[in-house]
């Protein structure tokens, strides 16, 4: 205020420019790339425009314009490819040929990530962003047939076909940084893909099928060497396995007395206590307050696996001849995920392990992820440039140097949520589809001669189990029907005359329940059960000729849109919306 009831910022009131420090010595944690005060120019404190939040028309544009900058970031990606492939027939068999496909892949993928000055210096209200660089290589190569061993002119009784079919593969990856140290010593991990399966039709019109599967994803550049993003994490604190209310929880499957035996080691090596009775004796005592919010960062990690998928199928499909244009088709899914990546919080299991404090969690050392307070020399304390338990340097996302979010002895300054390999998903469904193709005379009579065919398809798929578990040892579950529908169903309508096609699809989702922990009670609220979803969509094209084709299609034609108020988690957030598009071919 200058004095007249006018803003004014506060450099242009002071007799001569003050360095930019943080004003709020309880703020000094939050992260920023300011590392020495800044001190303002004449003239940039001239150009200041106040920001007027509280008058009576709001912050003007100049100083909108002033306060907000683009952060300007940029992500560059890259990709060479390179294959090599051989194929033909091994020998002819009565049934046709015995056929195989051989190829040889090389592939590099880079990804480079620059914040921009803004974002990289944590000046505007999101947090400091870090540059990142990474490259991966994979060679693969693999080996796939077909065998045809009954049909064509060789078809014994119940074997009017039989084919046989299989493939597998080789994968190998590694990962290399400029700017992630870690990729020096990371794996090279080389996993076997197969598939086997078959198909058996012993008479006209049905036929069994069936096949066992082993595949694999491979992290991105992102989860293996990304710099990761910082922000703010709660309840860390009151869970901390050293704190006196945890200290002696027992985790299934590890000796009795481990935590608090790796809590001692712990406290000892920060200099808290001199041996394991002065070290029980801080224990006991020790409680860090739930303050509610926690420098953190979700984290990239080096030495992640592939995710491991281990999946059989089985089914049948009718097509009786006694109903052209009929097909009925039922199918059973069995899929196991191992080693899924994600965002972890895995702190605890530093001190649940025996090889304290190496404790290896998904690829990324359990002690790593959180980061404790030192002392700076001078009464106060600072985050470790260097663990002080583990001897790993600590990521620059942490500030290292910076002050510590508290300034008590043994608190934590910073948490790290690293990319770990410790989901597990099983899936257990069940598919029915039907299938029916008609001409409309043969249900109109003559009348409908000129009316063209239509196509009616309905499919029905049916969760008969889907677990998910972020830890393995953790035994936290959801089941189907909890936030995921236990059955979702399509059903497709399709008209063709001439040029002309256009298709009406129903989709329908059974409702779910909100709260996965829980169940049902008289109390439960409003929102406990969700009702199921429905949603149609139309689209038609037209070939005007071999060369111009136009379509249009209109999502969610009712306009059903979910309900946030009640935490939907099934649904349309948008509404209904349409898109057209004219193809030109020459």
């Amino acid at each position: 205020d200058d004095g007249s009831g006018n803003a004014v910022c506060r450099q242009q009131t002071l007799g001569a420019p003050e360095p930019l420090v943080n004003r709020d010595p309880d703020a000094e944690f939050i992260n920023t790339g300011l590392t020495t005060p800044i001190t303002p120019t004449q003239a940039q404190i001239d150009a200041c425009v106040p920001l007027d939040l509280f008058g009576p028309n709001g912050p003007s544009a100049a100083a909108i314009d002033y306060v907000t900058a683009p952060s300007n970031p940029s992500n560059k990606a890259t990709q060479l490819y390179g294959a090599a492939s051989l194929g033909g027939t091994i020998v002819e068999l009565p049934a046709g040929p015995w056929s195989f496909s051989s190829q040889f892949e090389w592939r590099r993928e880079s990804n480079e990530f620059t914040p921009g000055p803004v974002f990289g210096l944590g000046l505007g209200r999101s947090t400091l962003g870090q540059a990142s660089e990474g490259t991966l290589r994979f060679f693969e190569g693999g080996t796939e047939f077909i065998v045809p061993v009954f049909g064509g002119d060789v078809r014994p009784f119940g074997f009017n076909e039989l084919e046989l079919n299989g493939a597998v593969r080789v994968v190998n990856r590694s990962i290399s940084s400029d700017l992630n140290p870690a990729a020096a010593g990371a794996s090279s991990p080389t996993d076997v893909t197969f598939t086997a399966g078959g198909r058996w039709s012993p008479f006209e019109g049905i036929t069994f099928r069936g096949n066992r599967t082993r595949s694999v994803r491979s992290p991105s550049v992102v989860e293996l060497v990304g710099a990761g993003v910082t922000g703010f994490t709660g309840g860390a604190d009151a869970d901390f396995a050293c704190d006196a209310t945890n200290v002696d929880t027992d985790v299934s499957g590890v000796p009795a007395g481990t935590r608090r035996a790796n809590c001692r080691a712990w406290v000892i090596a920060l200099g808290l206590a001199t041996d394991n009775a002065s070290a029980d004796t801080f224990l006991n005592g020790f409680e860090i307050p739930n303050t509610g919010s926690r420098p953190a960062a979700g984290g990239s990690n080096a030495n992640l696996d592939n995710e491991r998928a281990d999946n059989w199928t089985v089914g049948v499909v009718l097509q009786p001849d006694f109903i052209p244009g009929l097909t009925i088709e039922s199918d059973w899914y069995s899929i196991d995920v191992k080693g899924l990546l994600g965002l972890t919080f895995i702190v605890n299991q530093c001190f649940d392990q025996t090889t304290f404090p190496n404790s290896p969690v998904g690829g990324f050392n359990a002690c790593d992820s959180v980061i404790p307070n030192v002392s700076d020399g001078m009464g106060g304390f600072i985050v470790p440039t260097v663990h002080p338990i583990t001897g790993t340097p600590v990521p620059a996302q942490a500030q290292p140097g910076s002050p510590a979010i508290s300034q008590t002895a043994g608190h934590n300054a910073f948490i790290f949520f690293p990319t770990v390999n410790q989901g597990l998903l099983e899936s257990r469904a069940w598919n029915n589809r039907i299938s029916y193709n008609f001409e409309l005379a043969d249900i109109f009579g003559g009348m409908a001669d000129s009316w063209g065919d239509a196509t009616v398809t309905g499919n029905v798929l049916y969760y008969r189990r889907l677990r998910t578990n972020g830890n393995e040892a953790a035994g936290e579950h959801t089941a189907a029907g909890a936030r995921t529908p236990k059955y979702a169903s399509r059903l497709d309508f399709t008209h063709r005359l001439g040029d002309l096609t256009h298709t009406l699809q129903w989709f329908r989702q059974s409702g779910t329940q909100q709260n996965v922990g829980t169940s049902a009670s008289p109390t439960s609220p409003e929102n406990f059960f969700l009702d199921p979803y429905n949603t149609f969509n139309y689209n038609v094209r037209y070939e005007f000729n071999d060369n111009i084709t136009a379509r249009l299609v209109v999502n969610n034609l009712t306009n059903n849109f979910l309900n946030p108020e009640f935490g939907q988690f099934i649904g349309d957030p948008i509404g209904r919306r349409f898109v057209g598009s004219v193809e030109f071919n020459f």
